[in-house]
């Protein structure tokens, strides 16, 4: 069936907001159901020319003292009109902003920011939030590529017309975009660069809508990065203001996605009885909003700090519970890893070694092939540890001697490679103990995205 477009003058008289509800419906159905980009940009210029229209109306609803309450009125509701219609078109771009990321990336990397600063086709508030959340989730896959699409997010939010955009809106893209790009250099371990990003992020958040859903989402990115810094407070306080807006807004899903922060800051600080009560608590959130990956991921959170905080049968009985969950959302081979590794920590803490010494080599075999040398070194540890628990202290110095790929990669920042180094020396020594291989691991686990972390062990290991 042919689609019919509105003409020029029936989109004009749509964004002027002229039109009744009735005469309007057909006009916001084409644009947010067929996703007609001809007549959503031919819009975007109509409100760019209309703009001092909506300025107007709204002028004539504030001057209180000046009019009479008929002309209030009439501006008031001339301007809502004309506010929902752009609604409508803000809508329809966030819908076409996938298909805009995909036809981006088909361009040379070195033409995408050029093409941004210079076709308004990009300069989009649908288009900010898709680079946004594209971003998001390639942080942990490809950060090379989730920073490549921060700095495009920060480009387009920049671009944006403020002629078409309430100014706090567009603030608000820029600060999120900031953070977002924030975000990625943490993953990449860049924490003063993250920093920048973030204050940058923050000036702009104090411009923009206070309270609001991106108030809470850049919060709740700034969180990740105070728990890296190791700035438990401020992470806590941060995360927990962030949580109470989501609850107020009724955001099930972004409630338990805090929750699961909140709960592995707990763990990271040294009280994972903590953390577990609260990732049973994200658990369940996740589970009332429906997010099924979600809750496969939180309850593999909520199981590893079991195992910390010494409740490794009741870690075991959660993780069999969440077998359905693990087999159709930890099937990427990465995944399949912190599956295996965690069944080696549960078999460790209930005592049978021998089932995980087989899963931690397994373990330490697949991270060597992927040339992940900071897991290989953190399972390396959990071996020891287990080694020493049976008293085979030639197989931990074996090991010790095995870890020499290690040292030469460059995944290992220089504290985090000391800490190795002070692991293989005491196993060459034959003086390693478990306390002091579980103080190295907890480093590690700690240390991770900041490589201005020091290991400091304590006075009795020193």
């Amino acid at each position: 069936m042919e689609t019919t477009h509105p003409t020029l003058e029936e989109l004009e008289q749509f964004i002027r907001g002229s039109l009744d509800d009735e005469a309007a419906e057909p006009i916001e159905r084409h644009l947010e159901k067929d996703l007609c980009s001809r007549c959503l940009f031919a819009s975007r210029k109509l409100m760019a020319e209309a703009e001092p229209d909506l300025r107007d109306n709204i002028r004539r609803f504030t001057r209180w003292d000046e009019l009479p309450a008929s002309e209030r009125r009439d501006g008031l509701g001339a301007a809502m009109r004309q506010a929902m219609r752009r609604g409508v078109v803000i809508r329809a771009e966030r819908a076409l902003g996938p298909e805009l990321l995909a036809e981006l990336e088909r361009r040379s990397p070195a033409a995408r920011r050029t093409v941004i600063r210079t076709a308004q086709r990009y300069q989009l508030f649908g288009f900010v939030e898709s680079l946004c959340h594209a971003s998001r989730e390639a942080v942990f896959r490809d950060v090379a590529r989730a920073l490549e699409l921060a700095g495009l997010a920060v480009e387009a939010a920049d671009s944006l017309d403020p002629r078409i955009y309430v100014a706090k809106f567009t603030t608000d893209m820029q600060a999120l975009a900031h953070a977002y790009l924030g975000n990625a250099r943490r993953v990449a371990s860049d924490l003063f660069g993250a920093e920048s990003a973030f204050q940058q992020a923050l000036l702009l958040r104090e411009q923009g809508t206070h309270g609001s859903p991106v108030y809470a989402e850049i919060g709740s990115l700034l969180g990740s990065l105070r728990i890296d810094q190791g700035r438990y407070l401020e992470a806590r306080n941060i995360l927990q203001e962030a949580l109470a807006l989501y609850r107020s807004f009724g955001f099930e899903r972004e409630q338990g996605k805090i929750l699961v922060q909140l709960g592995n800051l707990e763990g990271y600080a040294g009280t994972p009885e903590r953390a577990v009560e609260i990732l049973e608590e994200a658990v369940a959130q996740l589970q009332i909003a429906g997010a099924a990956r979600l809750v496969a991921y939180a309850h593999h959170n909520l199981t590893d700090w079991m195992v910390d905080a010494d409740q490794a049968l009741e870690a075991l009985a959660r993780y069999r519970k969440a077998e359905a969950l693990y087999d159709e959302h930890f099937q990427e081979p990465a995944l399949g890893m912190r599956r295996r590794w965690l069944e080696g920590r549960i078999y460790a803490a209930l005592g049978d070694l021998d089932l995980a010494v087989g899963a931690f080599e397994e373990v330490r075999g697949a991270a060597a092939e992927r040339e992940l040398s900071y897991e290989a070194a953190m399972v390396s540890l959990e071996l020891a540890i287990v080694h020493l628990d049976r008293g085979e202290v030639d197989r931990v110095q074996d090991l010790a001697e095995e870890m020499t790929p290690i040292f030469r990669s460059h995944e290992l920042h220089r504290h985090a490679l000391a800490a190795v180094y002070l692991f293989r020396h005491a196993a060459r020594s034959q003086t390693l103990t478990t306390g002091f291989a579980r103080e190295i691991l907890r480093y590690l686990r700690r240390a991770r995205n900041n490589p201005y972390l020091r290991f400091e062990p304590s006075a009795r290991w020193s």
